[in-house]
């Protein structure tokens, strides 16, 4: 919904045109909601191996319009960082900086969609909000590798921010009563940032296991964040099913895009370096299981929401009548307990 809304604010119009990837997120996975909500048309334009796109291409796939009574308009550009389809990789700060002067030059939007732009910062090293300078607004997700139970947030100016707001309680997004999530939220924000560093190592650890295995391939330079992708090799006497089966064993599961073909693993931060060698460990045993075809296969190593169990306040659940009333003074419990016994604790 957060990059829905921010490509319908930028692109009001009906019939507007918006340039991204044609491996994006925003492309393949969101229901082509900017189309059949928002009237928006794609220009999908070839995602390279790092999920950046060709300057050049992006500049070339912009509508002249000199040729409106023919074409789309364009208004929008899109990027993605961390780039899931490519397994995680970033977007450097100078390559958003080159898009966002190419925007600025046609008078465009840029937007960007950040669910793991935390990601993208940690492995660069650059802090988040240069990261995304150039862009015109960002979608950020919070329940992924941040680890908070739900929620996503969407970043730009205020006029930006106004029409959002608009657009969500179109879309059915308004919701009441939701400081208890807002509260994880914060404790994803405030405790986990810099816990991010720990899943991309795991991650690297884990491919480099994986590497060493026969049968199995992984491309250890694309392991940049928190993401591996990895081939079943043919030839190979590792069967997918049984795979999938040891890996549970270790507390890691794979997750099916398909019957066959695609596998996604997902662990929870707390994975010690020591189940991870577990796993590889026990993987090396399927060498000789049943013969089976090449298939890729895809580990994201975030965290779902039993990641905050450990750290996520206790959240105490009162029936209607259990419910505090207003105080004689005009004050409430609930806000005095702020100060003196903090209502999530």
């Amino acid at each position: 919904m957060g990059n829905l809304i921010s490509v319908l604010v930028h692109c009001e119009i009906r019939g507007s045109e918006v340039i991204l990837g044609n491996n994006s997120h925003i492309h393949i996975y969101e229901n082509g909601g900017i189309s059949t909500i928002g009237g928006v048309h794609p220009r999908p334009v070839k995602n390279n191996q790092d999920g950046t796109i060709d300057i050049d291409l992006i500049e070339s796939a912009i509508r002249n319009p000199e040729f409106e009574i023919c074409y789309p308009k364009t208004r929008l550009i899109c990027l993605e960082n961390s780039h899931a389809n490519s397994g995680g990789r970033c977007l450097s700060v100078e390559y958003i900086d080159r898009v966002g002067d190419l925007a600025k030059k046609h008078g465009l939007k840029l937007h960007i969609d950040g669910a793991r732009i935390f990601n993208a910062s940690a492995a660069l090293k650059v802090p988040v909000d240069r990261l995304v300078q150039a862009a015109d607004s960002v979608s950020v997700c919070l329940s992924k590798g941040l680890g908070a139970p739900v929620g996503s947030v969407i970043v730009g100016t205020k006029s930006f921010i106004a029409r959002a707001r608009i657009l969500r309680k179109t879309l059915g997004g308004g919701m009441r009563q939701v400081g208890i999530l807002c509260a994880a939220a914060l404790v994803a924000l405030q405790e986990n940032v810099q816990k991010l560093a720990i899943d991309h190592k795991n991650a690297r650890t884990l491919a480099e296991g994986l590497n060493q295995i026969k049968g199995l391939s992984v491309d250890i330079a694309s392991v940049e964040t928190n993401i591996v992708y990895f081939d079943i090799l043919n030839g190979s006497h590792i069967n997918a099913l049984k795979l999938g089966k040891i890996m549970e064993e270790h507390g890691i599961l794979l997750m099916p895009d398909s019957p066959s073909r695609h596998l996604a693993l997902v662990f929870v931060q707390e994975l010690v370096r020591g189940q991870i060698a577990l796993c590889s460990n026990g993987l090396a045993h399927l060498r000789r299981r049943p013969l089976t075809t090449r298939r890729p296969l895809m580990m994201a190593t975030e965290a779902p929401a039993s990641h905050l169990r450990r750290q996520q306040p206790k959240l105490r659940l009162l029936t209607y009548k259990q419910w505090p009333s207003p105080m004689t003074d005009g004050s409430s419990p609930l806000r005095r307990r702020r100060h003196d016994q903090p209502h999530v604790s």
